[in-house]
């Protein structure tokens, strides 16, 4: 993980078996299958968080969280 001023910069490297992806569909439930995940939380004192899924076949998902345990997505 690097960052500038501008931007965050995630790399992963993921290493299975036995690859699958759930689906090829943009913000499906990709979790379902293989995945990987980034949690980001930009601020201590602000509820809201944001995740980002790659599936293994490019499919990727996004939400933003209103705080932990709300369910659902916006």
């Amino acid at each position: 993980m690097l960052w500038d001023k501008q931007y965050l910069y995630v790399a992963f490297v993921c290493t299975d078996d036995d690859v699958w992806s759930y689906s090829d569909k943009a913000d499906d439930e990709l979790w379902n299958g293989d995945v990987g995940e980034l949690f980001i939380k930009p601020s201590v004192s602000e509820r809201p968080y944001y995740e980002f899924v790659t599936a293994p076949n490019g499919a990727q998902y996004d939400g933003r969280y209103t705080s932990r345990g709300s369910g659902g997505f916006n």
